[in-house]
């Protein structure tokens, strides 16, 4: 072998194991990252066993850390009280098992309710009763107890409120009616129905549909002081001797009192002065005083 052969040679060996080293690392790394091509998030049940793969429990579930998550918090409950909500045809007896576990109390009586205002015991009886048959435990019960006192009593107030103003609005059309002869009048008006009736508390007991009582009424009123007009003088007392009229009732005096040939227009008749004064005091008490207040009920 001549140096120029043995050269070659030698620069053929060195050379062979270069290519070698280079090419080796280029298939391993084409090896290592395949895996990371061909799999992703959406198939990740394609390593699952066959019977597993299409489970409705689990296609809800889009990559392993949602299975994941789930399966933590299903460990979770696991020896924690569960309540399973019946069917739409579950009997009653499931139904009461259901509330019972809910916190019913196992009676009626067994409820602590507590009531504002004035009790009743028939109600809040009757009350627990229903609340035990809804299969309410006591702090349901307790709210709906509040719900419906409230109600009561809001209802209470704002009928109060109308039939005072019910009352107000009356005695003001009458007092605007009446005038002067109000106090008097109204007076009459209780005399007469404590002669003509039996028992006048009627008045103060019953309750007309507005929340007024049937003696504030101003009908009722009325009617009682035209039944006082028909009573004997010496029944029926006022306050005053004087007997004091209504605006119409004054007006038609002074109709009567200046009526065509009365004394009212012919100076040289002695009752002439008279007949004068009487008409202007019947005018000046037909109009409405400013100083006349309505009458409180």
């Amino acid at each position: 072998m001549s140096v120029d052969e043995g050269q070659t040679t030698a620069a053929q060996q060195n050379t062979q194991p270069v290519e070698q080293q280079t090419a080796a690392p280029s298939t391993e790394q084409d090896t290592t990252t395949t895996p990371t091509t061909t799999t992703n998030e959406s198939n990740w049940r394609d390593s699952l066993p066959d019977e597993l793969k299409m489970d409705a429990s689990l296609l809800k579930f889009n990559d392993v850390p949602s299975l994941a998550k789930s399966y933590v918090n299903a460990q979770r409950l696991i020896g924690a009280d569960k309540i399973a909500l019946p069917s739409e045809h579950a009997t009653d007896d499931e139904w009461l098992e259901v509330y019972d576990k809910l916190g019913r109390p196992q009676d009626a009586k067994n409820y602590d309710l507590k009531y504002e205002g004035e009790s009743d015991d028939q109600l809040i009886g009757a009350f627990a009763e229903t609340a035990h048959g809804l299969g309410l435990n006591n702090k349901q019960a307790q709210g709906l107890l509040e719900f419906y006192n409230k109600l009561a009593t809001d209802s209470v107030e704002s009928m109060t409120e109308a039939a005072s103003q019910a009352t107000d609005d009356g005695l003001a059309d009458l007092k605007k009616e009446w005038g002067r002869a109000f106090d008097q009048k109204a007076k009459q008006a209780v005399d007469a129905s404590r002669i003509l009736l039996d028992d006048r508390e009627v008045f103060d007991q019953v309750k007309l549909e507005d929340g007024r009582m049937l003696g504030d009424h101003p009908a009722i009123i009325k009617m009682f002081a035209k039944l006082a007009e028909q009573l004997p003088e010496d029944t029926i007392k006022t306050a005053s001797s004087e007997q004091v009229m209504t605006p119409d009732e004054a007006m038609r005096r002074v109709a009567e009192l200046t009526a065509p040939n009365s004394p009212y227009w012919d100076k040289r008749h002695p009752q002439h002065q008279s007949y004068i004064d009487q008409a202007l005091a019947l005018r000046e008490q037909a109009l409405p005083s400013e100083n006349d207040d309505v009458l409180s009920p």
